[in-house]
C-alpha cells in the first residue's frame, strides 16, 4: 500500500483526534486491506492525515474538500469513545450527530 499525507483544503477546516484513530472507507463492504477502493487514515494533527492506499497511482499529498474532511471527522468519532479538538463547535457536531 502507498502512504499519502492529507491536509483540508481550506484553512479554517481541521481533523480531530480520536481513541480510535483509524477512518476505514471502502467503496464495497467486506473488502480486504490493500484492494483497490480501501483506504485507511489517521489524523496526526488539525491540520495533517496520513492515508495508506492501494492506488499507487495517487498522489503524495492530497488536500481534502470540506466533505471529506467531515466525512473523516465523522468516522473518527463514530468508532471512537473519546475526541478532541481545538473546535468546541466541531465536537459539539460530531458528538450529537455520532452518539
Amino acid at each position: 500500500m502507498k502512504i499519502v499525507i492529507g491536509t483540508p483544503k481550506r484553512s479554517n477546516k481541521q481533523f480531530i483526534v480520536s481513541s480510535n484513530p483509524v477512518a476505514r472507507f471502502e467503496d464495497y463492504p467486506k473488502q480486504e486491506l490493500g484492494e483497490l477502493g480501501v483506504e485507511e487514515w489517521t489524523t496526526f494533527t488539525p491540520k495533517i492525515a496520513v492515508g495508506f492506499v492501494a492506488d499507487y497511482s495517487a498522489p503524495d499529498c492530497v488536500s481534502f474538500d470540506d466533505n471529506a474532511v467531515r466525512k473523516i471527522n465523522r468516522a473518527l468519532a463514530k468508532n471512537s469513545r473519546a475526541v478532541a479538538s481545538t473546535s468546541k463547535p466541531l465536537i459539539q457536531s460530531l458528538t450529537a450527530s455520532a452518539w
